[in-house]
């Protein structure tokens, strides 16, 4: 598991793809059907190279060895996601509901998928709902896990960022805005002004 690792790190912090493959073959040579290297492998050593059949293989195997996991059931979500299978990533997002109806990443799933389907007003109210728990959970956390800035910080700052001046308005997803959140609002705030993050948002683009 300490090879998928680092290959997950070559991947996110120098995308060294020899030094990527080079880890994940280790892994997978010394723990072939271990859930983490599975999925790992599948976020990043097959996804980035647009291999989708393959991860979702792979997630799903990770699934059958680890049925209990919210990360594996929300990367079945997101393979659901983008092989628009909204009646799976319904099922996901309730899956992980059931697991932990106070975690975020359940409502969120079913809130997507929801929109995918064409149920709007359950997606508004499920994507709220899973608002409303990351606030709750930012009233005591600097960040969504303590105090240490982590992956699912920056998987969610580019949601966050497109939030107000997308979803609200093309999407109608508007119970709420962002800048209304006592504690998402300057949490969102406070990752764009970590140094080196301003440049690679271009609002121009995210609005378009």
């Amino acid at each position: 598991e300490t090879h998928a690792l680092l290959g997950m790190l070559r991947k996110e912090l120098d995308y060294n793809w020899p030094e990527v493959d080079r880890e994940f073959r280790h892994a997978r040579e010394l723990n072939r059907e271990s859930p983490a290297v599975r999925l790992r492998y599948a976020i990043s050593g097959l996804l980035p190279h647009g291999r989708i059949d393959e991860a979702a293989a792979e997630v799903e195997a990770a699934l059958q060895s680890d049925p209990l996991s919210l990360l594996v059931r929300w990367w079945v979500g997101t393979m659901a996601y983008l092989g628009r299978r909204p009646e799976r990533m319904i099922d996901e997002g309730r899956h992980m509901v059931a697991l932990d109806p106070t975690h975020f990443l359940g409502h969120l799933v079913v809130g997507l998928a929801s929109i995918e389907s064409g149920a709007a007003d359950e997606a508004v109210t499920a994507l709220f709902a899973a608002l409303d728990q990351i606030d709750l959970r930012l009233a005591g956390n600097r960040f969504l896990v303590g105090e240490t800035l982590t992956e699912a910080d920056w998987r969610l700052f580019t949601t966050l960022l497109r939030f107000d001046p997308v979803y609200v308005g093309h999407f109608k997803c508007n119970i709420r805005r962002l800048v209304d959140y006592p504690n998402l609002w300057p949490y969102t705030r406070e990752l764009f002004q970590i140094p080196g993050v301003a440049e690679t948002v271009h609002m121009d683009h995210t609005k378009e």
